[in-house]
This record gives structure tokens, sequence and C-alpha cells, in this order.
């Protein structure tokens, strides 16, 4: 081949340095784009990091989505005292349930004894669903109390027998730290569903309260009854024998002596 000309090797020189520009803008877009996906891997990384314990959280406070609560008052709700001549149990379900239950007294002799509670539907909608659904099925029926704390309350419906078992089904905590608004407060009496440490992780297992317990209870836990016969009953049972519950780091013994039993638990009609 002649020589190139001035003009030739111009345009070769012009064409390499054109075709170089191309292979390096390519590169560098090559570049660019890696570099915008590890920034985004990165990004993304941190926000599943972030969202993760929020999400945990809300998927326990919000299994379902939260109702408003009720803004029925506790001086609204019906409190008054029934009278067991009153009391006929009943096959259908209805707002009144009795609890018979048997003890040993300090003394060690045998009494047996009937607890009322009303339960109060427009206070606690799937709690008293929950209570109702079980008593209908004989759930609680040979069930104790296995946690008696005088001056504080009585716990039972526990399967197990010692505070760890459930029904296998959980409930949205209807109480005010869970979003929704209970207005029965933990007062002598009043009738409230036990949990473990997540607010919707109760079940089956209540509790009555023995004293005053508004401080450490209202807005923690789901109140859903009243007890409105028998609470000689359940101060009664908070005189028993009691010891220490084994693996319990409780400085006072709750674990009764001779089993708290609740033989029978029945809807009851309430008549004048």
């Amino acid at each position: 081949m002649g020589k190139l000309s001035k003009a030739q090797e111009a345009e070769q020189r012009r064409q390499y340095q054109e075709a170089r520009r191309r292979e390096e803008a390519e590169k560098q877009r090559k570049q660019n784009k890696l570099m915008w996906q590890i920034i985004l891997c990165i990004v993304a990384a941190v926000v599943v990091i972030a969202a993760v314990p929020l999400v945990m959280m809300l998927v326990d406070k919000n299994e379902e989505p939260l109702l408003t609560g009720s803004t029925v008052t506790m001086a609204e709700l019906d409190l008054s005292a029934v009278k067991p001549d009153n009391c006929t149990v009943t096959d259908e379900i209805t707002d009144h349930v009795r609890l018979n239950v048997s003890y040993t007294d300090a003394n060690g002799i045998p009494r047996t004894g009937d607890i009322v509670i009303r339960l109060f539907q427009e206070i606690a909608p799937q709690t008293v669903k929950n209570f109702q659904e079980l008593v209908a099925a004989d759930f609680y029926d040979g069930l104790t109390f296995h946690r008696v704390s005088p001056g504080f309350m009585i716990q039972g419906g526990d399967p197990e027998g010692n505070g760890s078992g459930d029904s296998g089904k959980n409930l949205q905590g209807e109480f005010r730290e869970n979003g929704f608004q209970n207005n029965l407060e933990h007062v002598r009496g009043v009738v409230s569903m036990a949990r473990g440490n997540t607010f919707n992780s109760a079940s089956c297992q209540f509790f009555i309260v023995h004293e005053d317990s508004r401080a450490d209870l209202d807005g923690l836990y789901a109140s859903f009854g009243y007890v409105v016969y028998g609470m000689e009953t359940v101060d009664a049972i908070t005189e028993i024998d009691l010891d220490y519950k084994a693996g319990s780091i409780d400085t006072v013994p709750t674990s009764p002596r001779y089993p708290v039993t609740i033989n029978d638990a029945s809807f009851v009609k309430i008549t004048e």
C-alpha cells in the first residue's frame, strides 16, 4: 500500500480517537451502572434491616385491624350483685357464667363455692366471645386456679395447670396500650385475661382481681367481666395454704398446696 496522505492519517487518528472515546464512555457507563446497583443494594439492605423490627412489632400488635374499642364507661356498666337463687343453669350462651369451685381451706377442710361472672361484650367483644366459646366447649371443667396472690388476684384456666398452657388460639389484646379503648378498671371483682410478654398472647387463662390493682393492670390487660356473686369464695381461696412454685422467682408463695379446682363452668340465666 502506498503512503497515506496527511488527510488520511488525520482521518485515521480521528477514527481511532473516536473509537477510544466510545470505549471509555461505555466503560464509564458500565462502572456507573455497577456503582448505582451497589448503592441500591446497600439502601435496600438498610431499609430491610430498619423495617424488620417495625414489621415484627406491627405483626404482634396488629395481626388483625384493631378496633377503636368502646366508649362505654365503667359507671354505665351494671355491676349490681345477683342472688344464687336467681341463677338458673342453661345450655344457651348468656352473659353470665357460674364457676363451681372446690378448694381446701387453711384448716384442711374441703370447701365448695360458686362464683358468678357477668360478661361485658360492649367492653371487650372478642375476649368475651372467646371466653363464651371455651365455656360452651366445657374447656374449663376440671382445670384449676394455679396461682393465688392474696391482695392481688387469683389466676386459672390453664390446661397445663402451671401457667404455661393455652387453648391453641391467641387473642387480640383489647386494652389501651394495644390501641383498644377499654374502660373497665381493674378493681376488686373484675375478671381479666392473663397473657404472656406480648400484647396478643392471651388465650384461655384469666384472673379475678382480689383487691384494687388499677395502677398495675389498667391499660395493659383485657378486662371483660365482673364477679356479681361469690367474692366471698374468692376471698376464701386467697386464705388457703400456699407453696413456692418450682422454678419461680416469686418472693412470696403463690402455688396452692392443694388444688383449687373449677369443677364446672356453666352459663346461667338471671331471673327476677
